[in-house]
């Protein structure tokens, strides 16, 4: 691949990296903050998504159980989401 192809894609990628986090005030560290204090272990993943029309962490925690725990957070009041 050309140089300035690889140039172009890594900006676009870039770009697009600070768009699920530049609308949103909580950050992704925040947020695994959080979720660790909620539920000890280590994380697994962290993403951003859409549920019903929102923006929400999706936050996977494994437990010291072995466990992986699923947690949900509001992307604009970093509140927990119970499901």
């Amino acid at each position: 691949m050309n140089a300035w192809k690889k140039t172009i894609i890594a900006a676009v990628l870039a770009s697009l990296a600070g768009v699920a986090t530049a609308t949103t005030p909580v950050t992704q560290e925040s947020v695994e903050k959080a979720a660790l204090t909620a539920q000890p272990g280590q994380v697994e993943s962290t993403k951003m998504e859409k549920k019903d029309g929102k923006d929400v962490w999706t936050v996977q925690i494994k437990g010291a159980d072995g466990k992986v725990y699923t947690m949900l957070f509001d992307a604009q009041t970093g509140e927990e989401i119970k499901q």
